[in-house]
């Protein structure tokens, strides 16, 4: 989840930056506002849990 939260944060930049070079500044200050958003869920994002690896069990049963 945090990497996909980082992607949109900067996605959303990108977006953003292009919209202002072309004065649509509304939908610049939305993207604007979504990447923030992105960058704080990737902020409180907690860490990927991984599951252990159990040597003793068969995939073919």
């Amino acid at each position: 989840m945090k990497a996909t939260a980082q992607y949109i944060e900067e996605l959303s930049d990108q977006l953003s930056n292009l919209a202002k070079q072309h004065e649509m500044h509304d939908l610049a200050y939305l993207l604007r506002l979504a990447s923030d958003e992105a960058r704080a869920n990737a902020q409180r994002a907690p860490a990927p849990v991984r599951a252990p690896a159990y040597e003793g069990l068969s995939q073919h049963g």
